[in-house]
């Protein structure tokens, strides 16, 4: 049906750069007429709330599980719990919001012991809710599928909607590598908490030294 599709039609759109260079790897006579066309967004500024400077305050808008399964939340609370028992500082510096519908298995990640007190979990909230909650944060937390190298979410583009700084747990797909052309954050792989919990403490210490912004391109 792909092969069918791919050589009857006049033109085909692949909305990451590794989909299209796959389909014209396979398809060499289509090769001119696939085109990597990225998803487009309008920067938000309806009701921006102003961004909170006493506290590190981390947002994730959004289900961890919705549209894929082999996300792994659990590697980033691991992490998070990593990054706060080595610098002593950060449990008072830190909070995290999540926005969004959660399963008993992901709430039990953050719900007890020391990231209890640090995380707040609200119920399902609309767009323009989550945008708003989002363009307050310090910095916004995405989390992608390992092995997955095509992946690049609307969140993603949502996040670079309201320029504020991303942590990507993204390794080495194609969210990360638009997180790092953009210059809008830092990316860390997604499967590996140590690595994670040096992201987080440096994105950590870039905002205690002022210079967190300082990875935007469009700041």
């Amino acid at each position: 049906m792909e092969k069918a599709v791919v050589l009857r039609s006049d033109f085909v759109t692949a909305a990451t750069r590794p989909i299209a260079d796959d389909l014209s790897r396979r398809y060499v006579s289509a090769r001119a007429k696939v085109m990597w066309l990225p998803p487009a967004f309008e920067e938000f500024f309806e009701g921006l709330a102003a961004v909170e400077e006493r506290r590190f305050h981390l947002v994730y808008a959004g289900r961890f599980s919705g549209s894929h399964s082999r996300r792994r939340p659990d590697v980033f609370f691991e992490a998070l719990q990593m990054a706060l028992e080595s610098e002593s500082s950060m449990a008072r510096d830190f909070r995290m919001t999540l926005a969004g519908d959660y399963s008993a298995r992901e709430r039990a990640l953050w719900s007890s012991g020391a990231l209890g007190e640090l995380v707040t979990t609200l119920g399902p909230v609309s767009q323009e809710e989550a945008l708003k909650l989002c363009a307050g944060a310090t910095m916004l937390l995405l989390v992608t599928a390992p092995g997955m190298k095509s992946v690049a979410t609307r969140k993603l583009f949502d996040y670079l909607s309201v320029r504020r700084p991303i942590f990507a747990l993204a390794g080495d797909n194609e969210a990360a590598r638009i997180v790092e052309e953009t210059r809008s954050g830092v990316s860390a792989p997604p499967d590996d908490p140590a690595a994670v919990a040096d992201g987080i403490l440096k994105a950590y210490r870039m905002w205690k030294e002022g210079r967190l912004e300082d990875c935007l391109l469009y700041t």
